[in-house]
């Protein structure tokens, strides 16, 4: 896990000061470009279940991107040595836990590891190709990921503009900015996906627990005196205002961020490629 006082060009962006109006700058699309090109370097190995030994196989990946994605890829690696696997029917378990195939890759990573002192890499994901736990989906392709994709960053769009920006486009732009992400292109992405980022009247934020489905709130950058809201303000609306902030760690993007970060800031340039912030709320209390 990285702390947030390692990434100064983060840390100069998420802690300017409440009252001041953040505006594009070199420094936010500096950040914007390095989150998209984090990478996680993963291990997949093969559930000892389906009776082949196998070597694992290791590949680094972007946090932003889906697991269904790369599974033709990683299917064809143990196939190399097996024969007779079926990509549609294989699915993917971190400690017990299903891998949800609708979560960008990275959160999933945020949500699921706890260690704080050792690195928990490569992470290791085994894959499974016995029965699902009941109501979790398999078959799933390119086509549902994306859909589910589009889905978001409409929603977010609904969230941050009164008026939907994103049925103004055309479908060829819908189809550059799914292309871009796909194919790991930054600038594919940006150039359509910068329409999507002036202001805004609600910011899209999921917070994320282990065992928990993820929950959404609807909350505007200032507060009803017109100052900032701050990550912690927003914790507190999802959680109720008694809550101790510090009892958490707030993860995105593999990063701890400070309580006192500007959410407005998150919101313009540390949302995933859905435009929404995806934070893991990790209790203290697991990691000791």
């Amino acid at each position: 896990m990285i702390k947030y006082s390692l990434i100064n060009v983060f840390t100069h962006g998420c802690l300017r000061s409440t009252h001041q109006r953040p505006e594009m700058s070199s420094q936010d699309y500096e950040v914007m470009r390095k989150v998209w090109e984090l990478r996680i370097p993963v291990q997949f190995r093969l559930d000892h279940d389906v009776g082949h030994h196998t070597e694992p196989y290791f590949t680094m990946l972007s946090r932003s991107t889906y697991f269904p994605l790369v599974m033709r890829e990683v299917i064809a690696h143990f196939n190399t040595m097996t024969n007779d696997l079926d990509p549609s029917s294989a699915w993917l378990e971190c400690d017990g836990t299903a891998l949800k195939w609708n979560y960008p890759i990275g959160v999933l990573y945020d949500m699921l590891t706890v260690q704080e002192h050792t690195p928990y890499l490569p992470w290791a994901v085994t894959v499974k190709l016995s029965s699902p736990p009941s109501g979790f989906s398999v078959k799933v392709g390119a086509d549902s990921v994306e859909a589910n994709f589009m889905h978001s960053v409409k929603e977010a769009d609904c969230l941050k503009h009164e008026r939907m920006i994103m049925k103004e486009m055309k479908m060829q732009e819908h189809k550059q900015m799914w292309e871009g992400l796909m194919n790991d292109r930054f600038d594919q992405f940006w150039e359509v996906n910068k329409k999507l980022c002036g202001d805004m009247k609600y910011m899209p934020m999921r917070f994320y627990e282990k065992d928990a489905p993820f929950k959404q709130i609807r909350i505007a950058p200032n507060d009803e005196n017109g100052a900032r809201r701050t990550l912690a303000d927003c914790v507190k609306c999802l959680k109720g205002a008694d809550v101790d902030v510090s009892a958490f760690e707030l993860v995105s993007y593999g990063v701890v961020l400070p309580p006192d970060a500007s959410a407005q800031w998150l919101a313009r340039n540390y949302a995933y490629p859905d435009n929404f912030v995806h934070v893991a709320l990790v209790s203290k209390q697991e990691r000791n």
